[in-house]
């Protein structure tokens, strides 16, 4: 069973995926799902950090984060289930730059 994950193990996550992604260039990293409530205030925790990329190379250590930190991680996007609507890059919330 892996951890359930705060808003201070997000914070852990997200620092973690930063420092193993390339150190040239830029990208963004999109947590969804249950991350997003956790980091908005709406639930305490999740069991597991949905996220999407823009650049696959920013995971290339996903699996040694997803061990060291003992969680589960998913690779999903809103557009996964539902179609973007127009303006909907507008509209991301950003969290945190590292």
């Amino acid at each position: 069973m892996r951890n359930a994950l705060d808003k201070a193990g997000l914070k852990k996550f997200m620092r973690a995926v930063a420092a193993s992604a390339p150190t040239r260039g830029h990208y963004r990293v999109y947590i969804t799902g249950g991350g997003t409530a956790v980091e908005m205030g709406w639930r305490e925790s999740t069991l597991d950090v949905d996220l999407s990329v823009d650049r696959e190379d920013v995971l290339r250590d996903v699996q040694a984060i997803k061990e060291k930190l003992n969680i589960n991680i998913e690779l999903a996007s809103p557009a996964d289930f539902v179609p973007a609507l127009p303006g909907s890059d507008d509209r991301h919330v950003h969290i945190l730059t590292l």
